[in-house]
């Protein structure tokens, strides 16, 4: 009791030259909103909160983000390697089963799921370095264009913690808060992710056969149908685009690509609104594809 009586002291005291996500009046509000709308207890989001201060670095990144600060040549030159694609085909031999299932019940071709997981975080072994409470409370508290968003993220990240269950200063993502081998987003976790075995959330940190799963259900839910073309290349812009499809221009260093893009196309753009992200998700799915069937044949 005298704990957090001299804590709310020190907070009232210290409001003036707030460092930390607790001192600020933004920050109580939403303790208290977390409190009452969730019943999480006061004292502890407000000692966890005491931790937790602005990361500039984060809100430097969001600024400038690969997708749109880099030509699509440079963009496609990181993803598109023979070592990722070579990467993607081991990772579906030795996951053939969950694949298999993942399309059966979701629609979804493994190349797709594979080649998102070598995009995102090259197989599982890139899942971030930022610590995800302090990415969000920044993004929260000290990024106005998307502050509601990323509050709303914040909220989502310590009910997600809450259940299952995960201290939330150990859990470490993007610096945009992203977790696990898929990068969700904390609401994406706790809407889309399923377990393999039947759990009610699957484990999207180490557990490749709830990933997988999870990924189809995120796209089959957000509009993937089996049939359909993903996207077309052709040879120069046209002025008519036909129906329901999108005509992209895609910068090279001499001249452009230009692709006409189907549904399917942006399905995969609800997982990151770049096209640039759609199209090198795309090719490299058709890279690990070809090499997955070479292996077959040795």
């Amino acid at each position: 009791m005298l704990r957090t009586l001299l804590l709310i002291i020190s907070l009232i005291f210290l409001t003036g030259c707030a460092t930390n996500y607790a001192e600020r009046s933004e920050g109580r509000q939403f303790i208290h909103q977390m409190v009452t709308k969730h019943q999480f207890d006061q004292q502890q989001l407000t000692l966890l909160f005491t931790d937790v201060e602005p990361d500039q670095r984060i809100i430097n990144i969001m600024k400038k983000p690969h997708e749109k600060v880099m030509p699509w040549y440079a963009y496609r030159s990181i993803f598109l390697t023979p070592q990722r694609a070579q990467e993607g085909a081991l990772f579906w031999r030795q996951h053939e089963k969950a694949l298999a299932y993942a399309q059966q019940k979701y629609g979804v071709p493994p190349e797709i799921i594979v080649s998102i997981l070598g995009v995102e975080t090259r197989y599982g072994k890139i899942q971030g370095t930022y610590q995800t409470l302090r990415s969000l409370a920044t993004l929260s508290f000290d990024y106005p264009p998307r502050a509601k968003f990323f509050r709303g993220e914040l909220e989502q990240f310590l009910l997600l913690t809450r259940e299952l269950p995960l201290d939330p200063r150990m859990v470490m993502g993007s610096y945009a808060g992203a977790l696990g081998e898929p990068q969700f987003m904390p609401s994406s976790y706790r809407r889309y992710a399923v377990a393999y075995r039947g759990d009610k959330l699957g484990d999207l940190f180490s557990n490749n056969d709830d990933v997988i799963i999870s990924i189809a259900n995120y796209l089959k839910i957000n509009g993937w149908q089996p049939q359909g073309k993903i996207a077309v290349a052709v040879k120069q812009k046209t002025p008519a685009k036909p129906p329901a499809m999108t005509l992209y221009d895609f910068p090279m260093q001499n001249g452009s690509e230009y692709w006409l893009t189907y549904p399917k196309f942006a399905v995969i753009m609800r997982y990151n609104i770049s096209p640039y992200y759609a199209m090198v998700v795309y090719q490299l799915s058709e890279q690990i594809k070809k090499y997955y069937q070479k292996s077959l044949q040795v």
